[in-house]
């Protein structure tokens, strides 16, 4: 027996909300697609597209959106270096932080401390 359409509609967006609130939760550690796609017991190509249907971005875009915006509020605190930031938001290597900081923002993160 197959449900109505309504009632599947509604627990998908439910799976996203759990996804996105898992994401805002462990934004810090090593999370990607297939972690979240596991938990939820969705088939990973079925997730990916059901999760940018839904919040209109990649997965990996909302990971790096939600980084970001805490990477900024951190990098507010004068007494917060940027190695710092970069592993309280989930980039291990500097490096790459300031790359991927630098991509969202058009700045560096030197540039963004010395703007505040």
């Amino acid at each position: 027996q197959t449900r109505p359409e309504a009632a599947v509609n509604q627990e998908e967006k439910t799976v996203i909300g759990f996804a996105k609130k898992y994401i805002r939760d462990n934004f810090s550690k090593d999370i990607d697609m297939a972690i979240i796609s596991n938990m939820v017991s969705m088939n990973y190509c079925y997730f990916s597209k059901l999760f940018k249907d839904e919040t209109g971005m990649k997965f990996s875009d909302y990971l790096t959106r939600v980084r970001m915006e805490e990477a900024k509020k951190l990098l507010d605190d004068a007494c917060i270096r940027i190695r710092e930031a970069a592993i309280r938001v989930g980039y291990p290597n500097p490096k790459h932080f300031t790359r991927a900081f630098k991509n969202y923002y058009g700045i560096s993160p030197e540039q963004y401390k010395k703007g505040n």
